[in-house]
C-alpha cells in the first residue's frame, strides 16, 4: 500500500518510461491518473508540461500547444511558466517555422524567469532571429558604390551564415 508520494513518484516515473519506449499513450495514461487526483494539485503543472511533452513527441503538436499556453497561462510557478514558453518557441521556430512567433515566445520566455536555466538559450535564439531583419534589410540600386556593395555581400554572408549555424537551415 504505497503513501501519496510513493504513489506519485511511481506513475510520474512509469509516464516517462513509457514515453521513452514510444508508448505515448500509456504514459499520457499514467500522468493523467495523477493530473485528475486533487492530492497532486500543486504538481499541476509540471504534470502538464510532461504531459505535452508526450503529445509533442508524438507530433500531436496542436494538443501539445494548447497544454503549453495552459501552463504559460496559468500556472503560479515562473519556472515552469518560462518552460511552457520556451517549448512553444522551439515548436514555432522548427516546426512551423515562424521565426516571428518563436521570437515573442522567446522573449516571453527570458522576462517571465530570469533565473531559469532556458533563459540564456532563450535570448540567444530570440537574438539570432533578431539578426535576421538587420541582416536582410540591405538593398542596392544601380548607383551603389564599391563600399555599399561589399558591405551588402557581407551582410549576405552573415545571414546566410546566421540561417546554416544559428538557424539549422543549411537550405536557406
Amino acid at each position: 500500500e504505497p503513501d501519496n508520494s510513493q504513489k506519485y513518484h511511481a506513475l510520474y516515473r512509469a509516464g516517462l518510461c513509457s514515453f521513452r519506449m514510444q508508448r505515448i499513450s500509456v504514459g499520457l495514461g499514467y500522468l493523467d491518473q495523477l493530473a485528475v487526483d486533487p492530492l497532486y494539485f500543486d504538481s499541476l503543472g509540471i504534470l502538464k508540461l510532461t504531459m505535452a511533452e508526450g503529445y509533442e513527441s508524438d507530433e500531436e503538436l496542436t494538443q501539445a500547444e494548447l497544454i503549453y499556453e495552459d501552463v504559460a497561462a496559468t500556472s503560479e510557478k515562473k519556472a515552469w511558466q518560462s518552460m511552457a514558453l520556451y517549448r512553444l518557441g522551439l515548436i514555432y521556430q522548427f516546426d512551423h517555422d515562424q521565426l516571428d512567433k518563436a521570437k515573442e515566445y522567446y522573449d516571453k520566455a527570458a522576462e517571465t524567469d530570469r533565473s531559469s536555466p532556458f533563459r540564456s538559450d532563450a535570448v540567444m535564439r530570440s537574438s539570432d532571429i533578431g539578426k535576421l531583419k538587420t541582416f536582410a534589410r540591405s538593398t542596392l540600386d544601380s548607383t551603389a558604390t564599391q563600399t555599399a556593395i561589399d558591405d551588402a555581400a557581407y551582410a549576405q554572408y552573415q545571414l546566410a551564415e546566421l540561417y546554416w549555424l544559428n538557424l539549422n537551415k543549411p537550405d536557406s
